[in-house]
């Protein structure tokens, strides 16, 4: 696992950004919420949910997970808002929050939340 090195304390515990290449031009992404820094258990998570949703698409079981500045969570919760059932939960979250989802690699989203890890 690759982590940056910024320290930075939001509101509501600390944010992270968790990304996982899929072959096939594809990312998975997870946007972690947390008072007590799980990312380990948010990594597991998310290559679970990978694996169980797409198949044996994992080509390479390496997880970038970044913990995010400000600037960081305000692009990664945009992106969440655009799915009504995240967004809804995010609403209400205080002390944890998990949201995964994929994308194409070539979305220019994609590229822009791949440049914050």
């Amino acid at each position: 696992m690759m982590t940056t090195t910024a320290r930075v304390e939001p509101k509501h515990g600390r944010h992270f950004l968790i990304s996982l290449p899929l072959a096939g031009g594809a990312v998975a992404h997870a946007y972690l919420m947390d008072d007590r820094q799980r990312v380990d258990v948010a990594v597991d998570k998310l290559m679970h949910e990978v694996e169980a949703k797409l198949g044996p698409v994992i080509t390479i079981p390496l997880a970038l997970a970044t913990p995010l500045t400000p600037a960081g969570v305000k692009l990664v919760r945009r992106q969440v808002r655009t799915m009504p059932s995240p967004a809804a939960s995010l609403r209400r979250a205080t002390k944890f929050h998990l949201t995964i989802w994929v994308m194409s690699s070539t979305d220019p989203v994609c590229e822009e939340l791949m440049e914050l890890h």
